[in-house]
């Protein structure tokens, strides 16, 4: 099957935990939303060792309430054992992909960050069809990941080619 899921990217974190501690992904957050708002149905063993069959429309207030604590309380309430999750098209996605800058020292990345966000602010978030993330890891390299939606009607490469113009400005090789 063709689909697709908001996403994470702790390499620490499982699938279900990541599920249960609310989903939030950078990367696809904008058009798919939190994991967790695409659960359908969810089996759940609560601490005292009762199985449930949980799902936005339980039948009982108690089971509706306990869906959705389960979905923000982590691993608190029990255990969860199973999931079915609603995908979206995987048509929903054009292209994606990186623009790493090795900065090489702090004041480096934080002109180069200055750049990246304004250009975030002033492109990125005005149009929808487009997600950006920046992450400055600890050897002060930056990272512009980009997903273009299908919606999207440029060419992606001239599209980041402002990011690209910060870095040679700054003096900061790509």
């Amino acid at each position: 099957a063709d689909g697709a899921l908001p996403i994470g990217t702790g390499d620490t974190v499982g699938v279900t935990g990541y599920l249960v501690n609310g989903g939030i992904s950078g990367y696809f957050g904008r058009r798919l939303g939190m994991l967790g708002q695409r659960v359908i149905e969810l089996t759940f063993v609560t601490a005292d060792g009762v199985i449930k069959i949980l799902s936005p429309s339980s039948s009982s207030d108690e089971d509706s309430t306990l869906f959705n604590s389960v979905l923000g309380a982590g691993s608190a309430l029990g255990v969860v054992t199973s999931v079915t999750l609603k995908m979206e098209s995987g048509s929903s996605f054009q292209s994606g992909g990186q623009v790493i800058v090795p900065c090489g020292t702090k004041d480096s990345a934080k002109r180069f960050a200055r750049l990246a966000l304004s250009f975030l602010r002033d492109s990125v978030l005005p149009d929808e069809s487009v997600s950006m993330e920046l992450v400055v890891t600890a050897d002060f390299t930056c990272i512009s990941t980009f997903i273009f939606y299908d919606s999207f009607k440029f060419d992606p490469i001239s599209y980041v080619n402002p990011i690209r113009d910060a870095a040679t400005a700054g003096n900061v090789p790509i």
